[in-house]
């Protein structure tokens, strides 16, 4: 499959799952719509397409970052959870986000520390 194929599939599988949780999330369905977004499908299609394209090492790093972010993966959820009805959306997402990046950082330093 050509590189530009590959990303527009990548783009349109991206696009589905983003669209479908914004309908459902708009429409009060919040489960369904933190289903759709936590299903594994799409970290599913990213295993296969990263073994078509890189093999079993190269899913088996991506499987080490999935269980090194989802420490932060969790803050980021539980900030949102509770500073979202202190500050409301905006600044929940730009501190949750934040505190993302700041724990997938130390972790990753972390990580370096240990796996040298």
């Amino acid at each position: 499959m050509p590189e530009i194929s590959k990303l527009i599939l990548y783009f349109i599988i991206g696009g589905t799952v983003v669209t479908l949780a914004a309908y459902f999330g708009s429409k009060g369905s919040g489960l369904t719509a933190a289903f759709i977004t936590s299903f594994p499908c799409i970290s599913a299609l990213g295993f296969y397409f990263i073994y078509r394209n890189g093999g079993n090492d190269a899913v088996m790093k991506y499987v080490q970052g999935f269980l090194f972010v989802t420490p932060s993966w969790i803050l980021y959820v539980l900030l949102m959870y509770f500073l979202c009805p202190r500050l409301g959306v905006i600044y929940s997402l730009i501190i949750s986000v934040l505190g993302y990046m700041g724990a997938s950082f130390g972790l990753s330093r972390i990580k370096d520390i240990i796996f040298r």
